[in-house]
């Protein structure tokens, strides 16, 4: 199943409610728990997501609606890939880190840039996952996000050279003028917008915003420094699990420190990233069955497993009994209590 953290819909509520419409209902029609909403360590369904955002600008008529939900997001939502601006100092550093560490985020989605020639680059999203409903909203709120964030990297003056949409226009000129500082091209065969080259070479903008939001990843740990870096690794390999990337080079990346860096200063700990990966995956394995009734190919899914057949070697090595078992063991315990 394609997952994408829940703070896709930062704000959704919020913006629905607004509008006149009833936002818990809604989210609650998709199957979505509007608890989770917001939540950047919690992942939903992708198309679900998708039909939320389409389904409430349609029946709200609101055709602006990715835009103005956009305005409500900001790097935050990417959750720990926020982090890759901690050790960029250019524009195009962070927006490569971005790329490459995207999926997790979403494994559903994909980011590239290129260089159209000397004075130009070309930012494209695409949307990986199949999805039955139109993705118009989706789009522009993607590319919303996109130019809010470098905005804040560069300032408020960033302006797109040219926007491209997949689709007709969904909104008035006046409205995209507004937003992005020209009107897009409609009917493209990508979505993205061109903007000067000279950006990629400029200077990470000192934001304190940024600093709050690395300070809320990296600093969430106990005060002994002993401590932090397992605090740290365990932190952003919970995060990454969904979506399997919790190989060591991307949460080293993460930390700005070479893979054998990290191993080593694991070792110092006696410890390895690989025992510390397995912890957590026993740790959030054994809370899904004993506290959730997803499904188990769900759950396999969450850990970061291609198949549900991982799971059961995994508890029968930490549990000692079959997935299934562990659920019913905490069932009965529920029972007598």
């Amino acid at each position: 199943m394609d997952l994408i953290r829940a703070s896709a819909l930062q704000g959704f509520p919020e913006l629905v409610d607004e509008l006149g419409g009833d936002s818990s209902a809604a989210l609650r029609r998709l199957r979505l728990d509007p608890a989770l909403i917001g939540d950047s360590e919690a992942f939903l369904p992708f198309p679900s997501v998708v039909r939320a955002i389409e389904t409430a600008a349609a029946e709200l008529a609101c055709p602006d609606f990715g835009l103005r939900l956009s305005e409500r997001q900001g790097v935050e939502i990417l959750g720990p890939v926020a982090l890759i601006a901690r050790h960029s100092t250019t524009v195009g550093e962070a927006l490569r880190g971005f790329a490459r560490y995207l999926a997790v985020y979403s494994p559903a989605l994909r980011i590239d840039f290129d260089e159209l020639d000397a004075r130009t680059v070309r930012f494209r999203f695409t949307i990986l996952a199949s999805s039955p409903v139109r993705r118009a909203q989706t789009n522009e709120l993607a590319l919303g996000v996109t130019v809010r964030v470098l905005r804040m990297l560069i300032g408020d003056q960033f302006r797109p050279v040219a926007v491209s949409l997949p689709h007709t226009a969904i909104s008035t000129a006046a409205r995209y003028i507004e937003f992005f500082g020209c009107r897009p091209r409609a009917n493209q065969d990508f979505c993205g917008f061109d903007f000067h080259a000279s950006e990629l070479t400029r200077h990470l903008a000192d934001d304190a915003q940024l600093a709050v939001l690395v300070q809320h990843y990296l600093d969430a740990a106990p005060t002994d420094p002993a401590g932090l870096l397992l605090t740290q690794v365990r932190h952003l390999v919970t995060r990454s699990l969904p979506t399997g990337g919790t190989g060591i080079e991307p949460i080293a990346a993460h930390l700005g420190l070479h893979p054998r860096t990290l191993q080593r200063r694991l070792g110092g700990h006696r410890t390895t990233f690989e025992q510390l990966v397995d912890e957590v995956r026993r740790e959030r394995a054994e809370r899904y069955l004993l506290e959730s009734d997803l499904p188990l190919g769900h759950i396999a899914a969450l850990l970061g497993y291609s198949e549900q057949s991982c799971l059961s070697r995994a508890c029968r090595r930490w549990f000692g009994e079959s997935p299934r078992a562990v659920r019913t063991r905490g069932q009965d315990r529920s029972a007598v209590v």
